[in-house]
């Protein structure tokens, strides 16, 4: 597949594989901001301590 070209109003022509031109409208795209860089390490912070802390409850609990 591959787009032909896109018009203003959000409409565009798309060249499918068996040949065909489709021409549909797009819906507009959900923008959704990239986070800062403290952010991003926030959450990846969170989510390591969260793996950690999820892990040593299996342990505690295996050795039952």
């Amino acid at each position: 597949m591959s787009v032909l070209w896109t018009s203003p109003g959000g409409y565009e022509a798309v060249l499918m594989a068996s040949g065909f031109i489709f021409y549909r409208q797009v819906e507009e795209m959900i923008r959704i901001p990239f986070p800062t860089e403290g952010e991003l390490a926030k959450a990846v912070a969170q989510v390591r301590a969260d793996r950690a802390a999820a892990e040593d409850s299996a342990r505690g609990e295996s050795g039952c």
